[in-house]
């Protein structure tokens, strides 16, 4: 009689043990990927010196990175709070076009973006004076909007990052504020 007590003293704590590592786990959720900053703005960077080139940029463009933070996980994430020391990147830039039209703005950038790998998700709005384009690959996510008026026609770009942990070691900028590309190390695009 007193194994079997034994047994079931054990077989309980094994599953309070497990109980409790699975709640552990659930609360938590799974640790978002880690991912350095100043790589990640590159990355983003490349894909918008992409677009620029397709589009036949002559002025130097000098961008801005937006960083936000990012969700909680698991089951910590019902109070909406943000999860300490991840981030992820918007960056986002605009030029002018001159009278080129909005249409052949936006083809010119898609298309090289899809010859590098990347997919349209989203067709937005289409008319004579407006159109946008939402592409991804991976995780990243790419906007392209495009609009006409008496001065002519305006592209704007947003490459996104998705939400990546910080490096235990990284000593780079804050990531409290809005930087620019040269925050970051980054040249302009065009350069």
């Amino acid at each position: 009689m007193g194994v079997i007590v034994g047994v079931i003293v054990v077989v309980d704590v094994v599953l309070v043990v497990l109980a409790v590592l699975w709640v552990r786990a659930w609360w938590h959720g799974p640790p978002y990927p880690v991912g350095d900053p100043r790589a990640t703005a590159g990355e983003l960077r490349a894909t918008s010196q992409t677009v620029y080139t397709a589009v036949e940029g002559t002025e130097p463009v000098h961008g801005l990175v937006d960083p936000s933070s990012c969700p909680e996980r698991g089951g910590q994430a019902i109070d909406g709070g943000s999860e300490p020391g991840v981030f992820d990147l918007d960056f986002s830039w605009e030029m002018d076009m001159g009278g080129e039209p909005v249409h052949d703005v936006l083809r010119e950038g898609r298309d090289a973006l899809l010859d590098h790998g990347w997919r349209v998700v989203m067709e937005g709005i289409s008319s004579p004076q407006a159109g946008s384009f939402g592409l991804e690959r991976g995780d990243r996510f790419v906007s392209l909007v495009a609009v006409t008026n008496n001065a002519g026609t305006r592209l704007s770009v947003r490459v996104s990052s998705s939400c990546a942990a910080l490096p235990e070691d990284y000593d780079g900028p804050s990531l409290e504020n809005q930087l620019t590309f040269e925050d970051l190390g980054l040249a302009p695009l065009g350069t």
